[in-house]
């Protein structure tokens, strides 16, 4: 396995902190700070990452087109209950939206829902009247209608996107949004975990799932190089995440 990795900000010459003694490698704006002291495993990072921020992200000239319309929905539970939601699409978490660094997002939003809200794309940079906060950055968007979202993402990660309101993003309005850097990153698979809930409208707090589950099951294959993507999509909840690994099964040793 490689070195823990941290991304953070460092001004120059500002001491390294708890990373004492640790790797540091300067990529684009950021430091990469490995929680081992191997400057050669650092180097590989800073290498793959490379491009990944940069000052500006010129347009490739690509429109990634989706339709997202948020409504009321149910969703079947494992005792074959219903719960009573909102959602994007019909699903929580909302559909995933992926693109490369370079594209522009035209996002076609409806409301369905019975008050008025808006999308907003959380921790991306990009125009004011695209950040989608009600009220301040644009006019909420009436029951009935709609609204294009439209801008390009400056930098490749992870984000996500959610109705502006906390008590509707509670209740299942949320879903993930992904920038790929322009040259892709060397793994086997990229998967997203989105920790988030769903209702019930006018209950209480509900539980956080994952992915839309309880206890989601990811199948994985020995010397796969994943890369993991973690969204928390609570309003406001501090999480521990715990990944466990069952071996039990033979053919999990076999894969």
């Amino acid at each position: 396995p490689g070195p823990d990795v941290v991304f953070a900000v460092r001004e120059e010459g500002a001491p390294a902190g708890p990373f004492e003694g640790a790797a540091v490698v300067l990529v684009d704006d950021l430091t990469v700070l490995t929680g081992a002291a191997d400057a050669a495993a650092a180097a590989r990072l800073a290498r793959e990452f490379a491009g990944s921020y940069p000052i500006e992200a010129r347009p490739n000239g690509k429109i990634v087109d989706v339709e997202i319309v948020a409504a009321p929905a149910e969703l079947e539970m494992l005792d074959g209950r219903r719960l009573a939601v909102w959602a994007y699409n019909g699903a929580v978490p909302g559909p995933e939206i992926r693109l490369r660094l370079g594209d522009t997002l035209r996002a076609r939003f409806t409301n369905r829902l019975p008050q008025p809200t808006t999308i907003h794309w959380h921790g991306v940079r990009l125009p004011n009247a695209m950040d989608g906060v009600p009220a301040l950055t644009q006019p909420p968007v009436a029951p009935g209608a709609r609204f294009e979202y439209r801008f390009r993402p400056p930098d490749a990660g992870t984000f996500w996107y959610h109705a502006a309101g906390g008590r509707q993003l509670e209740q299942g309005l949320h879903g993930a949004l992904i920038v790929e850097e322009a040259e892709p990153v060397r793994v086997d698979r990229d998967i997203v975990l989105v920790l988030g809930t769903a209702g019930p409208v006018g209950g209480g707090v509900p539980p956080v799932r994952v992915n839309g589950l309880s206890r989601p099951d990811v199948p994985v294959i020995s010397g796969e190089r994943l890369r993991l993507r973690l969204i928390n999509a609570t309003a406001a909840r501090g999480l521990a995440f715990k990944v466990e690994v069952d071996a039990a099964d033979d053919d999990v040793h076999r894969r």
